[in-house]
């Protein structure tokens, strides 16, 4: 539904502010979704799992979260750092898509992006290369 109203564009244009962090999907929402992270390391396989068990809000169909998992998890074999991959993994998925998917039909209106350093999210990827107007890219100091 919300998509349906974003694209009949049937709304005033207003300043839109995008804006993420460095761990967007870091303790909280995992810990309410029961992801066993509190080891500090992940494997593969058990990534895979968690993302498939997410697809309710992550929406990834069950064949391609290997895919997906490989992509964020592929360049290590360190369990620690897969788990940091897989957390950047969610938050991309839960929260940067779906800003992505407004900022992309606010074209015409002013846009601010806010990330900070460091962040890695394909959120300023695509944002600076399928929106219209990126006004203002700023990093904000941790």
């Amino acid at each position: 539904m919300p998509e349906e109203i974003l694209a009949e564009k049937d709304f005033n244009t207003v300043p839109y502010i995008v804006g993420i962090n460095k761990q967007e999907f870091g303790w909280l929402l995992p810990t309410m979704m029961g992801f066993p992270l509190s080891e500090g390391k992940l494997d593969q396989k058990t990534a895979t799992s968690l993302l498939w068990k997410s697809y309710p809000i992550a929406n990834i169909p069950e064949e391609l979260t290997p895919v997906a998992t490989d992509k964020y998890l592929g360049g290590t074999d360190d369990p620690v750092k897969k788990k940091d991959l897989f957390l950047d993994l969610m938050g991309d998925v839960v929260f940067g898509v779906p800003s992505v998917t407004v900022a992309r039909q606010h074209r015409g209106a002013l846009l601010h992006l806010v990330c900070k350093p460091g962040n890695g999210s394909l959120l300023q990827n695509s944002l600076s290369k399928h929106t219209e107007r990126v006004v203002q890219f700023r990093s904000l100091e941790a």
